[in-house]
């Protein structure tokens, strides 16, 4: 058969032809196996005995020709292979059963490969894709109701790893003061982040007509929201209660004045009441795709001739008419509804 003996490697075993323990060596030679009906090249081991030369079957030796042989197969059809799989979950930080679950398959499918079994082409390709943050993006958005508030976490901060975004900015304003609660579904999966909350406000208020408190309130609103449910998380990490003018910012006033205070925003009176306009420059820590869909949502908002008007619309949404009064409004409280609604706007 040509085996080529890897000499620096024996192991201990018995030879059944000599009916006795030897010290075999184990030998490679090249192999044959069906794969999937088709005939796989792969390099096989086996045990040699050094008295006979006969071939010894010892599953300690064979017992990963069957992976080498899928591996060989998973390569020639670019299929992922089982340490592929294992380095891509560990990479997210997410058991295999939540791992599963993220990319839409059954809880004990992702566990089968990476013990070995080979993926469909449909589920290598579904697996790829999480490799990369726009994947793993969709993936987040079509499959987040199966995964725990902690996986959800896990998973964007991978996203924004792949996506190559700064933990933190280069310079930030200092918010020290304002206390944060952990990542949930109250704040969109992501702590307060002061910081991305006054370049929201600064762009809203730039983009924004007449930006008076309570429009700038359903504006930050309705961008947190669908950045939650396009982009996995939401922008500034603001949680929003059930207000009687629509949602509202928890302890707003508060927010507004340490932004006001950083030189970011003025508050200025006009009319009746009080408007955001943009004031000093920051480092801007948002990404180019927050800050598209700012943009996105200030043209909605500029189709709201009144505040009055964009409050009425705000009641519209399950998500406030589900949420006693007071109450902080959880995000994905109906996911896509928020995309749905903008669109029906402006399609209006």
């Amino acid at each position: 058969m040509g085996w080529v003996i890897e000499m620096a490697k024996t192991i201990e075993t018995y030879c059944p032809a000599c009916d006795a323990e030897v010290n075999a060596a184990v030998s490679m030679s090249t192999g044959h196996i069906a794969v999937r009906g088709e005939d796989v090249e792969f390099e096989e081991h086996v045990a040699v005995c050094p008295v006979c030369g006969e071939e010894i079957g010892d599953s300690r030796v064979e017992g990963g020709n069957l992976d080498r042989a899928y591996a060989a197969y998973a390569k020639a059809h670019g299929l992922v292979t089982r340490d592929e799989a294992r380095a891509l979950r560990e990479s997210y930080g997410l058991s295999v059963r939540e791992f599963s679950r993220f990319l839409g398959f059954g809880e004990q499918t992702y566990a089968r490969y990476e013990a070995g079994s080979l993926p469909s082409n449909a589920h290598s390709s579904i697996i790829r894709s999480a490799m990369t943050a726009m994947g793993a993006t969709k993936l987040l958005g079509e499959n987040r109701d199966r995964l725990a508030d902690k996986s959800i976490v896990s998973v964007c901060e991978r996203i924004d790893e792949m996506a190559g975004i700064r933990p933190e900015p280069i310079r930030r304003v200092d918010f020290d003061w304002q206390e944060s609660e952990p990542p949930s579904r109250e704040n969109g999966y992501r702590a307060l982040d002061m910081e991305r909350l006054a370049a929201l406000v600064s762009t809203l208020a730039s983009e924004c007509r007449s930006l008076y408190r309570t429009k700038l309130q359903k504006a930050a609103f309705f961008c947190d929201f669908l950045a939650c449910e396009r982009l996995g998380r939401s922008i500034s990490g603001v949680r929003y209660a059930h207000a009687t003018y629509g949602p509202k910012m928890d302890d707003g006033d508060s927010l507004l004045e340490g932004i006001e205070r950083s030189g970011v925003i003025e508050i200025r009176e006009q009319d009746n009441g009080e408007v955001i306009i943009p004031a000093g420059t920051m480092d801007n820590p948002l990404s180019e795709s927050e800050m598209s869909l700012i943009a996105e949502v200030a043209d909605f908002v500029n189709t709201f001739p009144t505040c009055n008007d964009i409050s009425k619309f705000s009641h519209s949404l399950s998500g406030w008419i589900d949420t006693p009064s007071g109450r902080i409004i959880e995000y994905n409280h109906k996911h896509g509804e928020i995309a749905d609604a903008i669109a029906s706007r402006m399609c209006a």
